[in-house]
C-alpha cells in the first residue's frame, strides 16, 4: 500500500526494485541529493514500511507515513487515507476504535485498539527473535493501539473475554478484560502456562500442533483456569509453569482440584520458565519455593528447608508472611 500512496503522491523510485527495498529521494527533504528514504518488505512479501536514513527516523508503516507527510493527527492520517486511495478505510477504523484501559501506560492515559492483524512490524519480528521464537501460532496476533498521539504495536492472544493480553519488549499489559485464553481444538492433551511467550516456546519445543493450550495470562487467574478445566476431565492436563513461588502454588492448586495432571517442570528446573529453556538463559532467582512431599507442604529457598504445613492453604500463609518480612 505505501509503495501506491508514494506513486500518487508524485515521488518515483530511484533506480531497480532490489526484491528487498525501493529507494526513494527523500518525500521530507525536497533539497536531497542522495536518495535516502527506503521502502521496506514486511513478511507479507509487500512494501509496507518506510526508513528515512536522511533523517535517522526510525520509520513506520503508511499511517505513520502519512501522519508525518500531512502533520495529522492518527483519526486526520485514516481520512487521508481514504482520500489517496478511494476506500472507506475510515469505516473500518471507526468500526475498531474500541477504548480500552490498558497497563501501557502508568499516566493513566486510555488506550484505542485500532486493528488486528499478522505479525509484520519489524520491532515485534525482532523482539520474537531475541526470545528465541521463529515459530508464529495462527492464534498469536499483532494488535496496533493509540496511546494519545502515539501507535504502539504488541503480539498478542484474544482471551475469553475479548480483551487482548499483550506485550513487546517495554510493555506487558492487558487491552480491554483480562482472562483466560484458549488455544486449539482441545481433543488431546492440555498444556497450561502461564503467559503468551511460554505458549509460544513450548508450541516451538514441542513441535505438536495438536497439543491445545490454556494461557492463564496471570497466576491470578488461577481458580478461572480451573473451572474451565473441570469441564475436560476425560483429558490429560500438562502442567508447565514457571519455576517460581507463583508457579508452584497455581501448579498445586490445580493438581489439588484436577485429576489427571502432569508436572513438566523438572524438564527446565534449572530455568526460570521454559521460554529461557529455549535461550539458554540460566536460573538466576532465588525464589521461596513449596512443593508436595506425600501429605505435607515443604516451603524451601535455595535448597534449605524453612517449615513444613499440613495443608496448602497454610503454606501459602507462610509464604506471603515470610515475603513480607
Amino acid at each position: 500500500m505505501l509503495r501506491d500512496i508514494m506513486e500518487t503522491l508524485g515521488f518515483d523510485p530511484i533506480g531497480d526494485d532490489t526484491g528487498k527495498s525501493i529507494k526513494y529521494f527523500s518525500p521530507f527533504n525536497t533539497s536531497e541529493k542522495t536518495p535516502s528514504f527506503f521502502l521496506l518488505k514486511s513478511n507479507s512479501g509487500q512494501y509496507d514500511y518506510y526508513k528515512d536514513h536522511g533523517s535517522g527516523e526510525k520509520g513506520g508503516n503508511h499511517i505513520e507515513f502519512i501522519k508525518k507527510f500531512f502533520n495529522l493527527t492518527l483519526r486526520g492520517a485514516y481520512l487521508k487515507l481514504d482520500e489517496l486511495t478511494g476506500e472507506d478505510t475510515q469505516a473500518s477504523y471507526k468500526k475498531d476504535a474500541r477504548v480500552y484501559t490498558t497497563t501501557a501506560t502508568s499516566k493513566g492515559q486510555k488506550a484505542v485498539f485500532l486493528s488486528e492483524d499478522k505479525i509484520t512490524h519489524k520491532y515485534l519480528t525482532s523482539y520474537l527473535l531475541e526470545r528465541g521464537i521463529t515459530t508464529i501460532h495462527e492464534q498469536v496476533k499483532q494488535v496496533n493501539y493509540q496511546v494519545g498521539d502515539n501507535v504502539y504495536h504488541s503480539i498478542a492472544v484474544k482471551n475469553v473475554n475479548d480483551g487482548y493480553n499483550h506485550r513487546n519488549s517495554k510493555v506487558k499489559g492487558v487491552l480491554g478484560k483480562t482472562g483466560i485464553s484458549i488455544i486449539g481444538d482441545f481433543k488431546k492433551d492440555i498444556v497450561v502456562v502461564e503467559g503468551l511467550i511460554d505458549f509460544l516456546s513450548h508450541n516451538q519445543i514441542s513441535k505438536n500442533e495438536s497439543n491445545s493450550y490454556l494461557v492463564m495470562n496471570s497466576t491470578a487467574l488461577t481458580n478461572h483456569a480451573i473451572k474451565f478445566l473441570s469441564d475436560f476431565d476425560n483429558h490429560r492436563v500438562i502442567l508447565a509453569l514457571d519455576n517460581g513461588t507463583s508457579g508452584d502454588v497455581a501448579t498445586l492448586k490445580i493438581q489439588e482440584a484436577i485429576g489427571s495432571t502432569i508436572d513438566i517442570r523438572k524438564k527446565y528446573r534449572n530455568f526460570d520458565d521454559l521460554n529461557d529453556m529455549l535461550i539458554n538463559k540460566p536460573k538466576t532467582k532465588r525464589e521461596l519455593r513449596i512443593i508436595k512431599k506425600e501429605n505435607e507442604y515443604l516451603i524451601f529457598k535455595a535448597g534449605k528447608k524453612l517449615s513444613t504445613h499440613q495443608t496448602l492453604k497454610e503454606g501459602i500463609k507462610q509464604i506471603d508472611i515470610l515475603k513480607k518480612g
